[in-house]
């Protein structure tokens, strides 16, 4: 369990990449596009991701920052290897397609699977570490391919003030890089939210 709702850019584990929709992606009438690898970016919200906490079984609904009603899915709800990973519409309901665990590997990294299909996991077709490689459904082999990193996503209209970071590190506060907001009440709101926890001020 991280938090019952969140922001984070989905990072492979071992390459400067990230999981998304194509920055060039339009408005479809049923919220589909297809999901691949990205070019890191601080202002395209296409690659960041909601992640909504169910406590019936602990896993998330993972829904698209620039198209809120776009939740990642399995194309067909199938569980074959190579299915294809897409957004489609999250119409709100908890269905196991459009659910996924998140399984800690340590180190900050997970394997993300999806809650219909137990040994299957979010894989990057042909092990590939460039934007525009597919993200599809794979029998989980421990590859880097199969693990990825969760950033913490903090707007950079907020990051007005950067901290002295080697100070708070040496003090344990946090192994983040963080930042001081301007409005206090929108410090205690991501205070709240486990982004910065352990400091008090």
């Amino acid at each position: 369990f991280i938090a019952d709702t969140f922001e984070a850019t989905i990072n492979h584990s071992t390459a400067n990449i990230n999981v998304g929709i194509a920055a060039n992606a339009t408005s479809t009438s049923n919220n589909a596009w297809n999901v691949q690898l990205v070019n890191p970016s601080e202002t395209d919200t296409k690659q960041v991701w909601t992640f909504k906490y169910n406590a019936a079984d602990g896993s998330y609904r993972i829904i698209n920052k620039a198209y809120p009603k776009a939740a990642i899915d399995t194309s067909g709800i199938a569980i074959t290897n190579s299915t294809n990973i897409a957004t489609y519409t999250n119409t709100g309901s908890d269905d196991a397609h459009r659910r996924w665990f998140l399984f800690d590997k340590g180190d900050g990294k997970y394997v993300i699977s999806p809650a219909h299909s137990s040994g299957k996991v979010m894989d990057i077709s042909g092990g590939g570490k460039t934007a525009g490689k597919n993200v599809q459904l794979y029998t989980y082999n421990a590859t880097p391919a199969q693990i990825f990193t969760l950033s913490c996503y903090i707007p950079t209209a907020i990051k007005d003030v950067v901290f002295d970071v080697d100070f708070y590190r040496s003090e344990h506060y946090s192994n983040y890089d963080v930042y001081k907001l301007s409005n206090s009440e929108l410090y205690k709101h991501f205070l709240t939210r486990g982004l910065f926890a352990g400091m008090q001020g």
